[in-house]
């Protein structure tokens, strides 16, 4: 039996819940000793409580001994839509005599409440309530005299209550001292009928005793009560202020003093956040009974309340109950948080706090959807949804990003070229910030809080040639890189500048000796800026970009100093053959996100039919389509693939034989330029045209710095296997002659392009985002 009651009380501590530390008042409804609360608890939410009061005084009134006990139950439930309902019922026992005791008198009457509650979150930490609630009164008196005894009944009686109610928390703004204030404010009907009397004069002193005894009021009043506690985890003191204004007074004068007030001061233990013992002693003033038609019950002196409560929400008792719980740390440093405010959004429960390591745990959840929200100072709140299901606990992790702009790290490796060894003391300077940074022994410098955005990073080590890297950061992420420093040549030089085009955009160009003396190198695709150490002496670069004519610069460097050599290219004044490439003068321009070649584009089109018409001897013309990055994968290439048959179908219109043209879709696959820029992602959207070595081979691009492509590419049309094989067309600039492609072709030359497949059917994708100039 005793392991019975054991588990039974260790499965109720379990599964009850009171969020609010609320518990009945004396009439019933949830509050404090006598002043209602107006924060509505949650749905299902039950309380009971069993209260006694007890007073006595030798003299009391006309110099009697009094003495009085009371005890009472009461009850609440919260219903729907904020509603609660309570109810009580009591009994009282006064007995007065005189001094002698050969005269005594003992009045028992009972009474019983039934209201209803509705309170309401206007803010944060302000709720409203408005309450009625009706009280019965029955009453017998019983006489003892020396000649015997009389026994005299009244009742029952109604009596009504109208009232309004506000409640302050304080318990979210001051953390060491959970303050609740609560005001009521009401009125109160008569129930003089309670006095055998029947309002007869109450010169008689036994008819001040009975008013007193059966509590009853011949007046209406306007009633008020103000009460203050602070709920902690284990006590909750209290101060309960109430007082009354009779009204309806007849001819009687009523004046401040002849109004009762009261004071309680007191203190509920809670051993468990549904159970508390409460203790309490109740102070009275004034109350004046004197007057020819109404009598204000005399006031006691003391009085002193004892009792126990239990208030929980139902639903803990009778239903499984779930929990949610993780951590919450800081979305750049990934670091815990503490202090985080974690809120059931619309549910009656108070915010938990995470702790140092950023745990937060919310108990006692029904099953249903809920939303929890998360609050900290300097942090963007968040709120995130979750499900309880059979009472299953849900893991729900959070990262709080800071006010502000959105910031990452770079963790840069600096290493050598030709080793891989890491490089300590390498200074890296990265453009906006005011200090460099110093690898450590591993090599590795870390460089944190950067706006998101693409950085320069400069490098430098004693022995080792300065490099510039561009980086880019992104929110919330540590971008991991590492670099690899050349080793610095005794007597170099630099040969730098800019190569752009006649606009003055910075291009993707290559620069080649005729000897391959030295490798070729390449121009910054986002500036189009190049610095390249070399020995000291005079070299002749050929200077090429994809679909610019390429130019031959010298360049005479000297042991420690930059020779600036800038660097314009321009486009052909009409479609040209440069090597195995048909070199156009303009874009071939299309309608956004289309295959409709623009008429602008037409002349150029009839440029490459005449140049075709003038050499009947090529073999295949490849007309190849390219896209930049923006957008998805698949229906870039799709695209690329139907504006490729779009040309080769305006060329067979004009007149060339369909077995010498192949139409190719590369996609994004196959970049000239830098696809973070604008101008780069309009160099990337192209239609190039390259004469074919053979029917199923492509001849090499010029050595471009481009990656490898990352699909290979669907060819829209397959040659006939009569086509003859290729021929080269002479090019137009004979100073350069015809090149071939020799094995000694650089690394950074891009890979040869992929076997061809038969193209699928097309199928539809989602319109990409690209920005609106000539070719997109």
């Amino acid at each position: 039996m005793i392991q019975l009651l054991t588990g039974s009380a260790l499965w109720l501590c379990m599964a009850v819940n009171n969020p609010h530390q609320t518990h009945p008042t004396y009439t019933g409804s949830s509050g404090v000793l006598k002043t209602f609360s107006s924060i509505p608890n949650a749905p299902t939410t039950f309380g009971l409580a069993a209260t006694g009061r007890m007073f006595f005084a030798d003299p009391f009134i006309d110099t009697q001994k009094h003495s009085r006990t009371a005890f009472r139950l009461s009850a609440n439930y919260t219903l729907p839509f904020e509603l609660e309902a309570f109810a009580g019922f009591g009994f009282v026992f006064n007995e007065h005599s005189n001094a002698d005791t050969s005269r005594s008198a003992t009045s028992f009457f009972e009474n019983s409440d039934i209201g209803l509650k509705w309170g309401h979150k206007m803010a944060d930490d302000f709720f409203v309530s408005a309450f009625a609630f009706g009280r019965f009164f029955s009453g017998t008196r019983v006489a003892r005299n020396s000649s015997g005894f009389s026994r005299q009944t009244s009742g029952p009686i109604g009596q009504g209550f109208l009232g309004l109610g506000t409640t302050y928390s304080f318990q979210n703004q001051w953390e060491n001292f959970p303050l609740r204030l609560h005001l009521n404010l009401g009125y109160r009907s008569p129930n003089s009928d309670l006095t055998p009397t029947n309002n007869a004069s109450l010169a008689n002193r036994e008819s001040h005793i009975e008013v007193f005894n059966m509590d009853a009021y011949a007046y209406q009043s306007i009633v008020a009560s103000f009460a203050a506690e602070a709920p902690y985890h284990w006590v909750t003191p209290f101060l309960d202020y109430s007082t009354e204004y009779a009204l309806s007074t007849g001819d009687d004068p009523v004046v401040y003093e002849h109004n009762r007030h009261n004071v309680a001061l007191g203190v509920r233990a809670t051993p468990h956040p549904a159970v508390a013992i409460l203790a309490a002693l109740d102070l009275g003033f004034n109350g004046d009974i004197n007057g020819a038609g109404v009598a204000i019950p005399q006031n006691t002196p003391w009085e002193v309340y004892f009792g126990v409560s239990f208030q929980a929400i139902g639903d803990g008792l009778f239903a499984s109950e779930g929990s949610v719980r993780g951590r919450v740390t800081d979305a750049e440093t990934g670091l815990p948080l503490p202090d985080v405010q974690a809120t059931l959004v619309g549910e009656v429960t108070l915010p938990q706090v995470t702790d140092l390591s950023g745990f937060y745990q919310v108990d006692r959840i029904g099953n249903g959807n809920y939303q929890i929200r998360f609050e900290k100072q300097g942090y963007q709140s968040q709120s995130q949804n979750f499900e309880i299901r059979n009472g299953e606990p849900v893991i729900l992790d959070i990262a709080l990003e800071t006010l502000g702009p959105k910031k990452g790290n770079i963790r840069a490796k600096i290493v050598d070229a030709d080793t891989g060894d890491p490089i300590e003391k390498a200074i890296v300077q990265i453009s906006g910030m005011d200090r460099p940074l110093a690898t450590a022994a591993n090599g590795e410098s870390l460089a944190q809080g950067l706006k998101e955005g693409t950085y320069n990073m400069r490098v430098e080590a004693n022995g080792y040639e300065p490099a510039d890297f561009p980086v880019e950061v992104f929110p919330r992420e540590t971008v991991d890189q590492t670099f690899a420093l050349k080793k610095a040549l005794p007597k170099n030089g630099s040969c730098a500048g800019v190569v752009k085009n006649k606009e003055g955009t910075g291009l993707t160009a290559v620069f080649t000796t005729e000897d391959g003396s030295i490798a070729p190198f390449g121009t910054d695709p986002l500036t189009g800026q190049f610095n390249q150490p070399l020995p000291e002496g005079q070299y002749r670069f050929k200077v090429q970009a994809e679909n610019y004519l390429p130019k031959t610069i010298d360049c005479d460097v000297k042991a420690g100093e930059t020779t600036q050599n800038d660097v314009s290219l321009e486009k052909p004044e009409k479609a040209t053959v440069i090597e195995d490439k048909i070199v156009l003068p303009d874009a071939i321009y299309f309608d956004f996100d289309s295959d409709k070649i623009q008429s602008r584009s037409f002349d150029v089109l009839d440029q490459i039919v005449d140049i075709l018409k003038q050499n009947q001897n090529f073999g295949l013309l490849q007309i190849e389509g390219h896209t930049d990055s923006v957008g998805a994968d698949a229906y870039n290439q799709k695209l690329s693939e139907r504006r490729a048959r779009s040309v080769r179908k305006r060329l067979i219109e004009k007149g060339i034989s369909s077995k010498k043209l192949r139409a190719v879709g590369f996609g994004e696959s196959q970049p000239i330029a830098t696809n973070l820029t604008s101008e780069g992602r309009s160099e990337n959207r192209r239609v190039e045209f390259n004469i074919m070595r053979s029917q199923h081979e492509r001849s090499q691009p010029d050595p471009l710095p481009t990656p490898t492509p990352k699909e290979a590419p669907v060819p829209t049309e397959e040659p006939s296997a009569e086509e003859p094989t290729m021929d080269r067309l002479p090019s137009p600039t004979p100073d350069e002659g015809t090149r071939e492609r020799e094995s000694s072709t650089p690394d950074n030359a891009p890979n040869e392009a992929p076997a061809m497949e038969t193209a699928p059917s097309p199928q539809e994708f989602p319109t990409p985002s690209v920005e609106p100039n000539g070719q997109e």
